[in-house]
């Protein structure tokens, strides 16, 4: 791993300087902030919402029209109905995949940052919740230290 560790060392090198707070929280802030707006415009670019509204629409109308025939007996209609059940299905499995088509592009600058960050600041203390004495530290995992043990 010593490849990725050195590419992870020399994108966090200039960040080292902002690794104490309250500047590193302001880095944690400005991470979280990119990361928003890189899932943000990946959706907005790439997924086809007006197909996923028109399958939830047809969807929805398929549901009701089929527990309108169980409720009134209508065997016939009913069956009608339960022969576009495969159509149905394929079509909400399209309009799934539609939503997460955006992931593989996502993930990769999710970890590229989130990992740049936790190198760059280490296990330190970053921001302290206002009303809780349990301090929230920034690393890969989350560290929960209650060491003052006072009661909540």
């Amino acid at each position: 791993m010593s490849f990725i560790d050195d590419i992870l060392n020399s994108l966090a090198g200039p960040l080292r300087q902002y690794s104490h707070p309250p500047s590193a929280t302001l880095l944690v802030l400005g991470a979280a902030i990119v990361l928003s707006l890189i899932t943000m415009s990946a959706n907005r670019f790439l997924v086809n919402y007006k197909m996923i509204a028109n399958t939830r629409r047809e969807y929805a109308t398929w549901t009701m029209a089929v527990r309108k025939a169980k409720k009134e007996g209508d065997d016939k209609q009913l069956e009608k109905l339960m022969r576009r059940q495969s159509a149905m299905m394929k079509m909400q499995s399209r309009s799934t995949f539609e939503q997460f088509k955006t992931y593989p592009i996502t993930i990769i600058p999710f970890l590229l940052i989130y990992y740049t960050v936790v190198t760059a600041i280490g296990s330190i203390p970053v921001a302290y919740a206002p009303l809780v004495t349990v301090k929230v530290v920034w690393s890969p995992v989350l560290v929960l230290d209650d060491s003052d043990n006072r009661r909540f």
